[in-house]
Protein backbone atom coordinates (compact mmCIF):
# COMPACT_ATOMS: atom_id res chain seq x y z
CA UNK A 1 0.00 0.00 0.00
CA UNK A 2 1.30 3.48 -1.11
CA UNK A 3 1.91 6.62 1.07
CA UNK A 4 1.40 9.91 -0.11
CA UNK A 5 1.44 11.66 -3.48
CA UNK A 6 2.74 10.71 -6.84
CA UNK A 7 4.36 13.65 -8.50
CA UNK A 8 1.84 13.28 -11.34
CA UNK A 9 -0.83 14.41 -8.18
CA UNK A 10 1.65 17.40 -6.98
CA UNK A 11 1.93 18.74 -10.04
CA UNK A 12 -1.84 18.78 -10.43
CA UNK A 13 -2.43 20.30 -6.86
CA UNK A 14 0.22 22.85 -7.89
CA UNK A 15 -1.36 23.81 -11.50
CA UNK A 16 -4.30 24.24 -9.67
CA UNK A 17 -3.18 26.44 -7.18
CA UNK A 18 -1.84 28.60 -9.59
CA UNK A 19 -4.40 28.68 -11.79
CA UNK A 20 -6.86 29.62 -9.07
CA UNK A 21 -4.25 32.76 -7.83
CA UNK A 22 -3.49 33.70 -11.07
CA UNK A 23 -7.75 34.34 -11.65
CA UNK A 24 -8.35 36.01 -7.79
CA UNK A 25 -5.15 38.15 -8.16
CA UNK A 26 -6.82 40.99 -10.85
CA UNK A 27 -9.93 40.40 -8.85
CA UNK A 28 -8.28 41.65 -5.09
CA UNK A 29 -6.17 44.18 -7.24
CA UNK A 30 -9.95 45.45 -7.79
CA UNK A 31 -11.23 45.57 -4.53
CA UNK A 32 -7.83 47.47 -3.67
CA UNK A 33 -8.05 50.05 -6.35
CA UNK A 34 -11.78 50.86 -4.80
CA UNK A 35 -10.97 50.70 -1.26
CA UNK A 36 -8.39 53.37 -1.98
CA UNK A 37 -10.90 55.55 -4.01
CA UNK A 38 -13.68 55.11 -1.72
CA UNK A 39 -11.29 56.31 0.76
CA UNK A 40 -9.77 59.63 -1.14
CA UNK A 41 -13.55 60.72 -1.99
CA UNK A 42 -14.38 60.52 2.21
CA UNK A 43 -11.26 62.66 2.28
CA UNK A 44 -12.47 65.46 -0.34
CA UNK A 45 -15.89 65.17 1.20
CA UNK A 46 -14.34 65.90 4.72
CA UNK A 47 -12.42 69.03 3.05
CA UNK A 48 -15.64 70.56 1.21
CA UNK A 49 -17.55 70.11 4.78
CA UNK A 50 -14.75 71.62 7.06
CA UNK A 51 -14.15 74.42 3.88
CA UNK A 52 -18.21 74.75 4.16
CA UNK A 53 -18.31 75.38 7.71
CA UNK A 54 -15.43 77.80 7.85
CA UNK A 55 -17.06 80.13 5.37
CA UNK A 56 -20.41 79.49 7.31
CA UNK A 57 -18.37 81.14 10.70
CA UNK A 58 -16.81 83.54 8.33
CA UNK A 59 -20.66 84.70 7.59
CA UNK A 60 -20.70 83.28 3.85
CA UNK A 61 -17.57 85.48 2.54
CA UNK A 62 -14.96 84.02 0.92
CA UNK A 63 -11.83 86.55 1.70
CA UNK A 64 -8.05 86.25 2.00
CA UNK A 65 -8.23 85.56 6.01
CA UNK A 66 -10.44 82.30 5.28
CA UNK A 67 -8.09 81.24 2.76
CA UNK A 68 -5.45 81.70 4.84
CA UNK A 69 -7.15 79.93 8.00
CA UNK A 70 -8.36 77.30 5.45
CA UNK A 71 -4.87 76.93 3.97
CA UNK A 72 -3.39 76.50 7.40
CA UNK A 73 -5.94 74.01 8.90
CA UNK A 74 -5.61 71.78 6.04
CA UNK A 75 -1.51 71.86 6.19
CA UNK A 76 -0.50 72.17 9.52
CA UNK A 77 -3.49 70.74 11.62
CA UNK A 78 -2.95 67.17 13.23
CA UNK A 79 -6.75 66.42 12.51
CA UNK A 80 -6.24 66.69 8.65
CA UNK A 81 -2.66 64.49 8.53
CA UNK A 82 -4.92 61.86 7.72
CA UNK A 83 -7.83 63.66 5.22
CA UNK A 84 -5.34 65.64 2.74
CA UNK A 85 -3.61 61.96 2.01
CA UNK A 86 -5.09 60.97 -1.83
CA UNK A 87 -3.41 58.03 -3.00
Amino acid sequence: MQRGWTLKQLLVVLAITALLAAITYPVVQIIRYRTLEARCRANLWAIAVKYSLMKEQNGGKVDTKLYRAFRDWLHTSPEADGIRMCP
